[in-house]
């Protein structure tokens, strides 16, 4: 890769790093109050190729991951959150533990809850949560 590009890729992740927050504030709540499947797929499509900048902070105090298991069983979202999911098993791999890399404040990010009906067709109501069992 010559200088220019890589300056220039830096230079773009970190114009990016200083606009997350918006990012995925919009991403969360379209994700919590649509009905559109084309708006919904449209939005993890961004959130997939964004998680490789936003700060692991930012998903694992929101509820996005909460989000992304409820779109995971309709066959219209599955790929695309399988997408978001690895990325962030992937992350949060390579993150050693204990230490964040999120300075920002619970209270400024967004949650919304989920439900079932909310969802464009009751056939595909979310139970991967529920299979997963209580938390030991």
């Amino acid at each position: 890769m010559c200088l220019y590009t890589q300056a220039k890729t830096k230079e773009l992740k970190t114009t990016l790093n200083t606009e997350f927050r918006l990012i995925h504030e919009l991403c969360v709540f379209v994700l919590c109050n649509t009905r559109k499947q084309e708006l919904i797929r449209a939005t993890l499509d961004t959130l997939s190729v964004y998680l490789t900048w936003v700060p692991l902070g930012y998903i694992f105090e929101s509820n996005l991951l909460n989000i992304l298991l409820q779109l995971f069983p309709q066959p219209a979202y599955r790929n695309v959150a399988l997408q978001c999911l690895t990325e962030v098993r992937s992350r949060a791999s390579r993150q050693p533990r204990g230490l964040g890399s999120w300075s920002g404040h619970p209270q400024t990010v967004p949650r919304c809850s989920m439900r079932a009906s909310s969802f464009p067709s009751d056939k595909h109501r979310p139970t991967v949560l529920a299979s997963l069992g209580p938390r030991t």
